[in-house]
């Protein structure tokens, strides 16, 4: 069980580290930048070309970041329900460890007549 639970903790860690990667930049597309571009241009037509590609370009990176963050959550929780699930198992094989030793100390002291 020991070796469930460091699994678990060098899983975790990883995952916390793709947590501090979801605030670095990240890169999008020059294709999806010009589209999205060309739309914010096609709504706004007075906004300077170079304006368009920043707002598309900062748009598109946010819209990126934010899928990362719901990917991070995402595992966040399944590390929380298996941490819970290896507790669970934890708790339960202590209780039947116990359950033995108690019903291994009734058998040494049985008496010998009444063991058949």
């Amino acid at each position: 069980m020991r070796a469930a639970w460091i699994a678990f903790a060098v899983s975790f860690a990883v995952c916390t580290t793709l947590a501090f990667m979801t605030a670095a930049p990240v890169g999008v597309s020059a294709e999806d930048v010009r589209a999205e571009a060309e739309a914010t241009q096609t709504i706004n037509p007075d906004l300077p070309a170079d304006a368009a590609i920043q707002k598309a370009a900062d748009y598109l990176e946010k819209k990126q970041r934010s899928r990362l963050t719901y990917l991070f959550s995402a595992y966040l929780v399944l590390w929380g329900l298996l941490g819970l699930y290896l507790y669970t198992l934890a708790r339960k094989q202590a209780r039947i460890e116990a359950e033995l030793k108690r019903l291994s100390a009734l058998w040494e002291d049985a008496p010998e007549d009444s063991v058949g």
